[in-house]
């Protein structure tokens, strides 16, 4: 019988995102839910959207929607991204869109395979209660060798489901994983280890996962850091 009573929680840090990004991402996890339907069309998408900016929107996005209006069945799926899209005010309020976007896939098809018992969240502070100790991860960088470098102290999607943790960080492009949430996911995992709780760690991207095996290698934490691309979405 397991008698380790260390568990997690979870505490939002995050600042909420503008309504109308929260509201979009609520509708394509609901549809990400129940079908991976042209999921790699909207990651493509999402990559090409890097260069969209509020001046030239309304002349991509257009593009955008009538090739993808082609499709069959992709009258709500078009409504919910183009609402998204044309209600942004700025160019970072797109870069917080592409961001939701991904996420919200990640969390749709996370659901359609795993039930949601326990404690989760987004943008989150992990929590862990060891013995009578409570214990917020927090990476601290105290070396601050490049303008990257800087403290961490949330994950994009936590799930501790009361025997077993899942911990996401979330980036469009391979690249965009950098020190902090490198030297982030060590601390948790070290964390983790000493409560003598099992968990598992998620570097997500909505390119191929060889592409983001290559990062992880560079940072020497292919070991229990899983990639998580485009085909692994799909097989959620």
């Amino acid at each position: 019988m397991d008698k380790n009573k260390n568990r997690v929680t979870f505490e939002r840090r995050d600042f909420p995102l503008p309504h109308h990004i929260e509201s979009t991402a609520s509708e394509l996890i609901a549809y990400f839910k129940v079908t991976n339907l042209y999921l790699p069309q909207i990651c493509s998408m999402i990559q090409i959207s890097k260069r969209w900016t509020i001046d030239t929107l309304h002349v991509h996005l257009g593009r955008w929607k009538q090739a993808f209006a082609k499709l069959k069945n992709t009258a709500r799926l078009l409504a919910t991204l183009e609402s998204g899209f044309l209600d942004c005010r700025n160019d970072g309020e797109i870069h917080l869109l592409r961001g939701a976007l991904l996420e919200s896939i990640l969390l749709g098809r996370y659901q359609s395979s795993i039930h949601l018992r326990g404690s989760f969240g987004q943008g989150v502070q992990v929590i862990i209660h060891k013995d009578k100790e409570r214990l917020p991860v927090h990476y601290q960088c105290n070396q601050k060798i490049s303008k990257r470098c800087h403290d961490r102290m949330t994950v994009d999607f936590g799930h501790w489901d009361g025997k077993h943790g899942n911990y996401f960080e979330c980036k469009v492009q391979p690249k965009g994983f950098g020190c902090k949430e490198v030297m982030y996911m060590r601390e948790l995992k070290k964390q983790m280890e000493q409560a003598q709780l099992p968990h598992t760690c998620f570097f997500v991207s909505i390119f191929q996962s060889d592409e983001l095996h290559i990062r992880l290698v560079n940072w020497s934490v292919q070991g229990f850091v899983v990639p998580v691309g485009i085909s692994e979405l799909k097989l959620f």
